[in-house]
Protein backbone atom coordinates (compact mmCIF):
# COMPACT_ATOMS: atom_id res chain seq x y z
CA UNK A 1 0.00 0.00 0.00
CA UNK A 2 1.10 3.57 -0.47
CA UNK A 3 1.61 4.14 3.29
CA UNK A 4 3.84 1.06 3.67
CA UNK A 5 1.17 -1.20 5.16
CA UNK A 6 0.20 -4.50 3.60
CA UNK A 7 -2.98 -6.45 3.01
CA UNK A 8 -2.97 -10.19 3.59
CA UNK A 9 -5.50 -12.58 2.13
CA UNK A 10 -5.73 -16.21 3.22
CA UNK A 11 -4.18 -18.58 0.73
CA UNK A 12 -6.37 -21.55 1.59
CA UNK A 13 -9.74 -22.31 3.09
CA UNK A 14 -10.58 -24.43 6.14
CA UNK A 15 -13.74 -26.49 5.86
CA UNK A 16 -15.28 -29.14 8.10
CA UNK A 17 -15.32 -32.41 6.13
CA UNK A 18 -18.67 -33.69 7.46
CA UNK A 19 -20.68 -30.50 6.90
CA UNK A 20 -18.57 -28.61 4.34
CA UNK A 21 -18.89 -25.64 6.72
CA UNK A 22 -16.35 -22.82 6.47
CA UNK A 23 -14.20 -22.76 9.63
CA UNK A 24 -12.46 -19.46 8.84
CA UNK A 25 -14.11 -17.47 11.64
CA UNK A 26 -15.06 -20.24 14.05
CA UNK A 27 -13.44 -23.16 15.82
CA UNK A 28 -13.80 -26.78 14.83
CA UNK A 29 -15.90 -28.73 17.32
CA UNK A 30 -14.35 -32.04 18.34
CA UNK A 31 -16.24 -35.30 17.85
CA UNK A 32 -15.58 -36.34 21.45
CA UNK A 33 -15.74 -33.71 24.19
CA UNK A 34 -13.45 -34.48 27.13
CA UNK A 35 -12.51 -32.02 29.87
CA UNK A 36 -9.06 -32.37 31.41
CA UNK A 37 -8.86 -31.92 35.17
CA UNK A 38 -7.19 -28.76 36.47
CA UNK A 39 -4.09 -30.61 37.61
CA UNK A 40 -3.72 -32.93 34.60
CA UNK A 41 -0.33 -31.50 33.69
CA UNK A 42 1.19 -32.11 37.12
CA UNK A 43 -0.26 -35.65 37.17
CA UNK A 44 1.11 -36.35 33.70
CA UNK A 45 -2.31 -37.57 32.50
CA UNK A 46 -4.12 -36.20 29.48
CA UNK A 47 -7.74 -37.39 29.39
CA UNK A 48 -8.29 -35.88 25.93
CA UNK A 49 -5.35 -37.79 24.46
CA UNK A 50 -6.42 -40.97 26.25
CA UNK A 51 -9.96 -40.71 24.81
CA UNK A 52 -8.58 -40.08 21.31
CA UNK A 53 -6.30 -43.14 21.47
CA UNK A 54 -9.13 -45.34 22.77
CA UNK A 55 -11.37 -44.20 19.91
CA UNK A 56 -8.67 -44.91 17.33
CA UNK A 57 -7.99 -48.36 18.80
CA UNK A 58 -11.69 -49.20 18.42
CA UNK A 59 -11.42 -48.41 14.70
CA UNK A 60 -8.58 -50.86 14.10
CA UNK A 61 -9.62 -54.15 12.47
CA UNK A 62 -10.00 -57.08 14.85
CA UNK A 63 -7.64 -60.04 14.39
Amino acid sequence: MIDGSTVRLPGRGWFAKATDENQELGPAIPDILVENSIDYSSKGEDEQLKAAVEQLLKQLPKK
